[in-house]
């Protein structure tokens, strides 16, 4: 993103005040018409459904400087998430006309949040390819290769690291825990990661890489 347009994002939403929420905050569900756009300034936040069989699904996961709800707010279409805190959180609640109207005065702004809208869109499209025509290998690769493009940390070794739990895997590949862990056993047996309690670790992205284009 463009340093001032970034800035200048900012400084929109800084006007309003910086509110904390707890970890399972549930700051809006499906059918609700958003008067909100939230800004994330810490924490992180996940979107999600509930499947008929009430089995929970994640769309995406947010991080700071990102603000959700802008999509209903343009289409003036109802919510269509669950959005959660998965920690303490802090986040700015803009008014949805203000927001929109901060949108079309700004063509830099708006420029952006259409590259933001394009590049989830992308990814939702080849998370959908694995899912259509994949097996679960190839979804859990999917999954984990955008988790440590996204959320890694460097640890000794230079090893990647991301901090997530089997059964949140799971809910972001839209499979049974039970087939997750199954297919990080044989991920671990064969070397290409290594599984802690609430962590997964690999040498380079470039390894998971190579086992997903090994199996597509």
């Amino acid at each position: 993103m463009d340093a001032t347009t970034n800035q200048k994002i900012n400084d929109f939403f800084s006007s309003y005040k910086k509110q904390r929420y707890d970890r399972g905050h549930i700051f809006a569900r499906p059918g609700e018409t958003m008067e909100y756009v939230f800004y994330i300034a810490e924490g992180m936040v996940r979107e999600y459904d509930i499947t008929t069989t009430g089995s929970e699904v994640v769309v995406n996961v947010l991080k700071p400087g990102a603000y959700f709800s802008v999509t209903q707010a343009l289409i003036a279409e109802p919510n269509s998430w669950f959005y959660e805190a998965l920690g303490d959180c802090k986040v700015r609640k803009a008014p949805t006309h203000e927001v929109v109207d901060f949108v079309q005065h700004n063509a830099d702004v708006a420029f952006e949040l259409l590259v933001r809208v394009s590049k989830g869109a992308h990814g939702l499209q080849r998370r959908m390819a694995h899912v259509m025509g994949g097996t679960a290998r190839t979804q859990v690769l999917f999954e984990l290769i955008t988790e440590f493009s996204r959320f890694s940390t460097v640890k000794g070794g230079g090893k990647l690291e991301v901090k997530i739990t089997t059964a949140e895997l799971a809910k972001r590949c839209g499979l049974s825990r039970e087939s997750v862990s199954r297919e990080l056993k044989k991920l671990s047996s064969k070397q290409t990661l290594d599984k802690s309690y609430g962590a997964i670790s690999v040498r380079s992205l470039d390894v998971l890489r190579s086992q997903l284009g090994e199996a597509v």
